[in-house]
Order: C-alpha cells, then sequence, then structure tokens
C-alpha cells in the first residue's frame, strides 16, 4: 500500500501490481501523475475502489486532485455497493464520485438498485444524480 494524504489531511491509499510515477517536465522530483495497474485498490475513509488501472493526478502542492479508474470497477461505500467500466473520484473542493458505462449503484436499508448511463456522487452530502436510471426497489418480507 502507497500511503498519501488529501488536501484536508485524510488518508488515502493505494495498490497494485505496477505503479509509474509520472515526474513535471525540467522537474523530476516533483511528480504529477501515479498510474497504477493490475488489482489496483483505493482505499478513502468508507471507500474502497478496485479497478484494472487508475491514473492519480496530483496537485500543485502534491495532493491527490483526482483519481481516474478503468477497467471493470468495482466500490463499495459503507453499506453500498457500485459497479462501472469507469470512475472517477474528484478530492479538490467538493468530494464527487463519478460511475460511468453500465453503472449501477446499490443502496442498502431499504435496498435500492440504481442503474444508468452515469451515476454522480456528492461524497459528504450523499446526493445523486443518475442520468437514463432505471431503479428497482426490494423491500424485505417481514416474517418469512
Amino acid at each position: 500500500m502507497l500511503p498519501f494524504r488529501t488536501s484536508t489531511n485524510e488518508p488515502l491509499h493505494l495498490s497494485a501490481d505496477r505503479l509509474q510515477m509520472q515526474a513535471q517536465p525540467g522537474q523530476p522530483s516533483k511528480v504529477r501523475a501515479i498510474t497504477l495497474q493490475g488489482n489496483v485498490v483505493v482505499v478513502l475513509g468508507k471507500l474502497e475502489v478496485r479497478a484494472t488501472r487508475v491514473v492519480a493526478r496530483l496537485d500543485s502542492r502534491g495532493f491527490p486532485s483526482t483519481l481516474q479508474a478503468s477497467g471493470g470497477v468495482r466500490l463499495q461505500l459503507a453499506t453500498s455497493q457500485g459497479s462501472a467500466r469507469e470512475a472517477r473520484l474528484s478530492l479538490a473542493g467538493r468530494r464527487t464520485l463519478q460511475l460511468a458505462g453500465d453503472a449501477r449503484l446499490v443502496l442498502r436499508d431499504p435496498e435500492i438498485m440504481v442503474q444508468g448511463r452515469q451515476i454522480d456522487l456528492e461524497l459528504e452530502s450523499g446526493q445523486l444524480t443518475v442520468q437514463q436510471a432505471r431503479v428497482s426497489l426490494r423491500r424485505e418480507v417481514e416474517g418469512g
């Protein structure tokens, strides 16, 4: 696991089979992007993202600003689970998670499955926006 801190000092952990760091032109000691490939796992608080490839872009202070995941993206957020072809996690300003391409998110208690072309989730507020939405509600049957 490669530990980082976000601009709000929250720990961010990255792991993968392969890692490549890209420096700023003319400044070899200043990293501007990190590419992770193969069995990538990203952990930020209660959010865990798994994918084949993740590119983490760093801001001018060296903090991760965005993470772009691709290749069989799977995520776990507290008790919710999701999947998509691609995901983008924005860490600068409002923290948002965008799922794109056969996006699906299953929320618990009660169980609600949301599917669409794109799902945008604000991590702090929990506000959810879905493009071309399909929603399934499933309620547990009491007593049996």
